[in-house]
């Protein structure tokens, strides 16, 4: 089910405001025209493949060893919601054999999960740890019993651009190269719930957020063909090139040494690549009904880097943030609408 825009995302919310404003404006423009103003909405499911959220500290006595520790959250999927408007000017470039269209899109995805799973020692009595941001010792697994933790891991993702491009005939296709700017938000956040199944005073939270955010210029080509007087098929490929900034805030609580908590931050420029396949069928000339899949590539996403090791206590390495690709995969249905 699609969830709502959380409060602090409303200024993220504009880009929206602004292409609905765009797209009725376009569509008033062209209410003497024929099949030249489009608008369709896909609603769809998303499945992220993420850098997984790992911690856990392997300690034999004192010593570090590489593990045993866990990874989760790598693999979500949720609900997503496209909207996409245009219009094909009246504007046509001889010399390239090309009309001039803008058109203008957003999109929202929203993923929650879940994983439980109690930790203790493994078979050679290796435990898991878990520091506090301050770099002291925050809890054993075998503190009291073994540790029964929850991790709940919630995604938001949504962007917005804005393109002006040509399209053109070549023989039974129709082309279109576009270009434009493109926003994305991903905000990523993590609650770790902990508690000693032997002693539920002994307990360990922690709560972490990733707020990444992507700006840069995207170009397309699609490839459009009519097999019959109803039935057609779409291809598209985007390259991006983008900037990105992310901003981290953890903050953590044990039963015992009380609370600590980091900041931190990463800009970087980056990439990202683009590919949808879409089948419509005309129900009417002015409506159409489709099945899409596409699939969006970025190569460099936050990943929260918690050390694994020790060699006493109070000498565990602080959390850091690095980057690692995601690939974001969308199967939807849509319908379009001419004007």
């Amino acid at each position: 089910m699609l969830m709502s825009v959380k409060p602090q995302t409303t200024v993220y919310a504009l880009p929206f405001l602004f292409l609905f404003f765009l797209i009725s404006s376009l569509t008033l423009k062209a209410e003497n025209t024929t099949d030249d103003a489009y608008f369709s909405a896909e609603l769809g499911a998303v499945f992220f493949d993420l850098p997984e959220y790992q911690d856990g500290y392997g300690v034999v006595g004192l010593e570090p060893v590489s593990g045993p520790y866990f990874s989760e959250a790598d693999d979500h999927n949720g609900s997503s919601l496209t909207l996409t408007g245009g219009i094909l000017t009246d504007k046509h470039i001889n010399w390239l054999n090309s009309t001039v269209f803008l058109e203008a899109s957003g999109f929202y995805s929203k993923s929650n999960e879940n994983a439980n799973a109690t930790l203790g020692s493994d078979p050679d009595g290796n435990n898991i740890r878990f520091a506090l941001f301050d770099g002291s010792n925050g809890f054993n697994s075998s503190d009291g019993g073994p540790l029964n933790y929850k991790l709940r891991s919630e995604i938001d993702y949504y962007g917005a651009r804005l393109d002006l491009g040509l399209e053109s005939e070549l023989g039974s296709w129709t082309i279109r190269t576009q270009v434009g700017p493109q926003l994305l938000r991903l905000k990523q956040d993590y609650t770790l719930y902990g508690m000693a199944i032997n002693d539920p005073n002994s307990t360990y939270n922690r709560y972490e957020s990733l707020d990444s955010r992507y700006r840069g210029i995207r170009f397309a080509v699609s490839a459009d063909k009519q097999f019959t007087n109803q039935v057609s098929v779409e291809t598209e490929l985007g390259i991006s090139a983008l900037a990105l900034r992310t901003r981290y805030k953890g903050q953590d609580e044990h039963y015992a040494d009380g609370q600590s908590q980091q900041n931190h931050s990463l800009h970087k420029g980056t990439y990202s690549a683009d590919l949808k396949l879409a089948a419509r069928y005309q129900v009417t000339p002015a409506v159409a009904f489709g099945l899409n899949i596409a699939t969006t590539y970025i190569n460099d996403v936050p990943e929260i880097k918690h050390a694994t090791g020790a060699t006493s206590n109070n000498t565990f390495v602080p959390s850091s943030l690095d980057t690692d690709t995601m690939l974001v995969t969308t199967v939807g249905v849509e319908l379009t609408s001419t004007f």
